[in-house]
């Protein structure tokens, strides 16, 4: 009977919102109208929501977004960050944009400010939301704040003070999907809202829906009330300590199932559970009470292993009679599935000389936490910060040859053995993405003994003339190599008017940059202003400047590949006219890396203008496609995958916001694809640099600003997407061997994966 009143309260409200809404244009809500029923419109990454049509408005000063934090929302943590602009009639940009950003700080809140520049007296407007963040967020509405001697007028009625907006995808393409926006509008501002049918519906649906409500839900199970949370993310996960536990009860086990190991640059391999493991010693190096831990643990193992503890880790390694060797420090103990997994490694990648796994740590009273999850092999990651974890599987012979050329680091032993199987290129090493070890309560390998294992593994290399180790944070290397030659390197630069982007970009190049040999091409994809023409004309009395006009219609890889064309530079920068020079030596930084001949494209840490992350490297897969992982974050704010500050990573894929590479190697690959338009263009050009052998590479010690998406919005061509689709392949579906598979897809907080996903 309940559900019957329901359905019949429901229904009868929404007949006489759509009556009310048959006539309206637009997207103005009333304050306090339909939209707080939960009408809400999900804002994608790069997307973008306008209001409906202001008639006429003296002043704007504010407008105040109401972002939704109720349990489908990921919004309280993903820490969105909003674009707001005013459009004329038009389309064209009146006010704005303005950044509008809710941080983890606006936890008592759910609005963020944003301050639009005055606009002009009389101009009708839409207001526009574009979502510069890499989640989704719900967006509700907004309050237009008029100044005290401003003057709104909707339509043909002078509004309040502060009128409320409501935000819609307008026009829709159908009459089935008008009905929402049709909700929408029902919920217009009306000079008599007590006499609206908008509020008479409301009215409606509170009464007899919110005790039919009630009834309802005391008559479900506890069962059926519990399935549903978990089907719709009932957001119980935001708090860090509940989602840690609902990922060790309902996403470990998943993941733990199958077997997949991760190579340097490949898609990753995935086995049947079935899969029969290579047979494998357990070594526990150490002594005392610690061993019996660790044995107890193996009790519980899928796979009994041989055993064997002592105090000497080459002793170990003789008397072992398999071929692989399982090593780990007494104290530490390994997930019941580990033995199992690191067999199944083995045999999935039989070539390689090192395995290693995530881990976390176990307290005294046996409680696991701080979970840390590693790329897959990352040769120059592997270098400035240890990737070892907790327990490294060997080939037994390979281990006992590098003991032979010198003694391990007795305070990193683990961290020296990756180190030394790994090989420069990572062909040696794979990586098992589960926590297979819990680590106990003991010291973390010691800073300088890594620095050490480093500074000996370079030095046997060879080649590391004007190569030094430097440690710019506790635990944290980078290796730093003097420029043997200073190649000629251009900035391309792509434009369409946007005279004040322009001016900040090419200025702060020639007055910032400190490498004498930098010039910069300017692009002109039709710019109409003139005040764009009398600014080109000024930057172009530079000798290092010149500029060329491309009026095409905007296709990006088909302007950079004709502005290259027209270079004569050895190496060349792809760099957007939204972004500001931040590192005085930045080209010198970047050489360093994009010179060295296994290196392709080269890119920087870029940071939004509140200094959050906007691109510490691409992750295919991510949001379905790629996204930038650490994006809205602070640079060295720590997650399980590490901080964005790490050291240089190696990754699939760079942003070509700014993008540095030799010439030679661009041409070798053929440069950018012009059938992608706007988006996937770089992706694909980084994973083409790959297969021919080609690293790519973020280097976060040099920095830019980037305002996101300031230069051509947020519009993607469609056919983008199904190249992307074909071209990212299976590291899009089955995985990106530089991210890790238990790390969320859903937005770029590097957060552990949540139930459901």
């Amino acid at each position: 009977m309940a559900a019957i009143t329901l359905i019949v309260a429901i229904v009868a409200g929404l007949v006489l919102l759509l009556v009310e809404a048959g006539d309206r244009e637009g997207g103005v809500q009333f304050s306090n109208a339909v939209v707080v029923t939960g009408f809400s419109d999900v804002v994608p990454p790069n997307g973008q929501l306008c209001s409906g049509p202001i008639a006429r408005i003296d002043s704007f000063e504010r407008v105040r977004f109401s972002l939704g934090t109720r349990a489908t929302d990921p919004s309280r943590v993903a820490a969105p960050r909003l674009l707001v602009r005013v459009l004329a009639a038009d389309g064209s940009v009146v006010a704005g944009p303005a950044v509008a950003r809710l941080t983890a700080a606006d936890v008592a809140r759910d609005y963020a400010d944003a301050r639009v520049p005055k606009v002009p007296a009389g101009s009708p407007i839409r207001v526009c939301v574009t979502n510069a963040s890499s989640a989704r967020v719900l967006l509700w509405s907004g309050i237009a704040n008029a100044l005290r001697a401003g003057r709104t007028t909707i339509g043909t009625t002078v509004a309040p003070a502060t009128p409320e907006l409501l935000f819609y995808q307008d026009p829709t393409p159908s009459v089935l999907a008008r009905v929402p926006a049709m909700f929408r509008r029902a919920a217009i501002w009306h000079p008599d809202w007590l006499g609206t049918w908008s509020i008479w519906a409301l009215a409606a649906v509170l009464a007899l829906g919110v005790p039919a409500l009630l009834a309802f839900a005391l008559l479900r199970s506890p069962d059926e009330d519990d399935g549903a949370d978990a089907a719709a993310g009932d957001g119980r996960d935001d708090d860090p300590q509940e989602r840690w536990r609902r990922f060790q009860a309902e996403v470990e086990p998943a993941l733990a199932a199958t077997p997949r190991v991760h190579r340097f640059a490949a898609v990753p391999l995935v086995g049947d559970a079935q899969l029969s493991p290579t047979s494998l010693t357990v070594g526990i190096v150490g002594g005392g009470a610690a061993v019996a831990t660790t044995r107890a643990a193996l009790e519980q193992s899928t796979r009994a292993p041989a055993v064997l503890d002592g105090a000497e880790l080459d002793a170990l390694l003789r008397e072992a009679t398999t071929e692989h060797v399982l090593l780990l420090a007494a104290g530490d103990t390994l997930a019941p599935v580990a033995v199992e997994r690191f067999g199944q490694a083995l045999t999935l990648a039989p070539d390689a000389r090192v395995v290693t796994s995530d881990h976390d740590t176990v307290d005294r009273a046996g409680r696991r936490g701080d979970p840390r999850v590693f790329p897959g092999p990352s040769p120059d990651l592997l270098l400035a910060r240890d990737l070892a974890g907790a327990a490294v599987c060997v080939r037994r012979d390979d281990a006992l040859a590098a003991l032979a050329v010198a003694p391990l680091e007795p305070d990193a032993w683990q961290y020296d053995l990756v180190v030394r199987l790994a090989g420069a290129d990572g062909a040696g090493h794979a990586h098992v993405p589960l926590l297979l070890v819990h680590r106990g309560e003991r010291a973390a390998p010691r800073a300088v003994a890594q620095r050490r294992v480093v500074e000996r593994e370079l030095a046997v290399r060879g080649g590391t003339d004007g190569v030094r180790v430097e440690e710019p944070a506790p635990g944290r290397r980078r290796i730093r190599r003097t420029l043997e030659r200073h190649p000629s390197v251009e900035a391309i630069v792509l434009f369409r008017d946007k005279p004040e982007l322009l001016r900040r970009c090419v200025t702060s190049l020639l007055d910032r940059s400190t490498y004498g040999r930098l010039t910069v091409r300017l692009v002109d994809n039709g710019s109409v202003e003139p005040a764009t023409a009398a600014l080109v004309e000024e930057l172009t009395r530079d000798s290092r400047v010149v500029a060329m006009a491309d009026p095409r219609p905007f296709n990006f890889a088909a302007l950079n590949n004709a502005a290259v064309a027209a270079s004569e530079a050895e190496v060349v920068v792809f760099l957007n006219n939204d972004t500001e020079v931040r590192t005085p030596d930045w080209v010198e930084q970047l050489l360093e890396e994009a010179l060295r001949p296994e290196v392709g494209a080269v890119a920087p840490l870029l940071l939004f203008a509140d200094g959050t992350v906007q691109h510490a490297g691409a992750a295919l897969g991510l949001h379905g496609y790629a996204g930038h992982p650490f994006a809205g974050l602070a640079p060295e704010q720590q997650t399980p995958f590490g901080s964005a500050t790490d050291g240089v990573r190696n990754w699939l894929a760079v942003t070509a916001a700014c993008l540095m590479i030799e010439r030679t190697k661009l041409d070798a690959v053929g440069g950018f694809d012009e059938t992608f338009v706007v988006a996937g263009n770089d992706v694909d050009l980084c994973l083409r640099l790959t297969a021919a052998g080609l690293r790519s590479l973020c280097v976060p010690h040099v920095r830019l600003l980037h305002d996101e998406s300031q230069s051509r919005g947020t519009h993607v061509d469609p056919g983008d997407f199904a190249r992307s689709e074909e071209r990212y392949g299976a590291f899009r579906t089955v995985g990106d061997p530089f991210y890790n598979p238990q790390l969320t897809l859903r937005d770029a907080s590097c957060r552990l994966r949540a139930p459901g996903e």
